[in-house]
Parts: C-alpha cells; structure tokens; sequence
C-alpha cells in the first residue's frame, strides 16, 4: 500500500493513496510504481525516490469528497464522513 503519514510519531494521520491516473487499487499502484518496504519510515524527498509536488492548474474545485468505501465498521457517523477525496480533471 501506499500509504503516507502526515503528523508526527504517535498521531494517527496518514493518507492512502489507492490510485493514479489509470491504475486503480493500491496494490496495482505500488507494483507499477515498483514499489516495496525499501521508502518504509522514510521521509518524503527526491532523495528518498517519493515525493509531491503541486499540479499546476489544480483547485479546491477539481477535488471531489465523498463517503469512504468499506468502512461501516466505524459506525454510522464517522462511515458517512466525507474523507474520501478523488480528483475531477475534466
């Protein structure tokens, strides 16, 4: 999985990254990307082999929030909570 921390150590804050631009499902992403253990507590950094830079061009407006998928253990409040974003480039 790809699946980037955000916050500091002890501070549950992560980000899973389930697709890009025709690869869809985690597992299909990391082994296109040629991806393994290799980036595990690693920071972010060309140096590290991963890192993010910005789109030009993208808004608040291409992000689309929505339900997460899978999650009704959560209960009914926190399944409903829109923290599942995808991109609308159209």
């Amino acid at each position: 999985m790809l699946n980037v921390v955000t916050g500091p150590i002890g501070y549950p804050a992560a980000v899973l990254i389930r697709g890009v631009e025709g690869i869809v499902g985690p597992g299909r992403l990391t082994k296109a990307l040629r991806m393994n253990g290799n980036l595990n507590g690693k920071a972010a950094s060309k140096e590290a082999g991963l890192w993010f830079s910005e789109r030009p061009g993208l808004t608040q407006y291409n992000v689309i929030r929505s339900a997460r998928i899978g999650v009704g253990y959560a209960g009914e409040i926190w399944s409903a909570k829109p923290y599942r974003f995808t991109l609308d480039l159209e």
